[in-house]
């Protein structure tokens, strides 16, 4: 009797836990409604498939209206033909993979919650996440109609083609959900440091959640991961430390963190975020540095742009 109360109490705990945890996160996973409009398209001609498409679309309506096929856009219908039609083409190599991606992209998410509790223990409860199988970005954080608040959209399609990693896209966008909520109350987005602080913050926390992956997957990129050296850390801090303080300008922003940028290796103001976050982080709690409003992290990241410049 003993060993039975006992169970039933191991029982009762892990569900309390369970429940507990299913509050902080809502999940929307299309994997389903995917599998079954697929079933029915595979093999049709593209006219075909995008009537059965339709179908399928109108249940995740205000998340293709909003993000993937924005009805802002005047040539939104051309696009979204074009972007199906890839898609679709797509699923003869894509198919297996995709179907895996899905159904394992709820654990994920639950996984990965548990590390970030770990790390930002305050992270409130809710944040709607939305797995799709067709889309144009591997995650964005969105405000979405449906929810009223900000969401994750994770592409999983674009994750395969792009070769990233699920759990470290994961991670970084939801930062930068958490993080947004931890500023909207601060002055924010003034000066340069902000794309720096906001996008080094998200793939340093993402590199601390997922301690296997390597450069390659923290970057999702291996050119700018294989660039990404103690030499060109130093000559890029120099040179930020010319712009740091200065009004954000669309140009510099596309410069350093736009995959349209010209200059080589693209994205590369990632490494120098990145390196910076690290920095700080050896004597400040990641938790603590995520509450820093504009003023603060401004002066942090010129200190460490400095020691960063003098190869510390």
């Amino acid at each position: 009797m003993k060993k039975f109360k006992t169970l039933a109490y191991i029982i009762i705990g892990i569900f309390v836990s369970k429940l507990a945890f299913c509050q902080e996160l809502k999940i929307v996973n299309s994997g389903e409604d995917f599998k079954q409009f697929w079933s029915q398209a595979k093999g049709k001609n593209f006219a075909e498939q995008i009537v059965l498409w339709q179908t399928f679309e109108e249940k995740y309506q205000d998340i293709y209206d909003t993000l993937v096929f924005p009805k802002t856009n005047s040539n939104w219908e051309k696009d979204r033909a074009t972007v199906l039609e890839n898609s679709f083409g797509r699923m003869s190599t894509n198919e297996n993979k995709l179907f895996e991606s899905l159904d394992s992209a709820s654990s994920v998410a639950w996984s990965q919650v548990r590390r970030f509790k770990k790390v930002f223990p305050d992270l409130e409860d809710g944040t709607p996440v939305i797995f799709l199988p067709v889309s144009q970005a591997n995650g964005t954080a969105i405000t979405l109609p449906t929810y009223g608040r900000r969401a994750l959209v994770i592409g999983l399609d674009t994750i395969l083609n792009l070769h990233n990693n699920l759990d470290v896209v994961f991670s970084h966008e939801f930062f930068h959900i958490y993080h947004y909520k931890q500023l909207e109350n601060t002055a924010f987005g003034e000066t340069m440091s902000t794309q720096l602080w906001v996008e080094g913050f998200a793939t340093f926390e993402s590199s601390v959640l997922n301690p296997a992956a390597d450069y390659d997957a923290i970057f999702m990129d291996a050119n700018l991961a294989s660039a990404c050296t103690s030499e060109n850390v130093r000559e890029w801090s120099k040179q930020y430390l010319k712009i740091y303080t200065l009004p954000v300008d669309t140009n510099l922003l596309k410069s350093w963190f736009r995959i349209s940028g010209t200059e080589l290796p693209k994205r590369r103001g990632y490494c120098v975020g990145f390196n910076v976050i690290k920095l700080l982080a050896k004597e400040t709690p990641l938790a603590t540095m995520a509450k820093w409003g504009e003023q603060t992290y401004v002066e942090r990241t010129g200190w460490a742009l400095n020691q960063l410049a003098l190869g510390k």
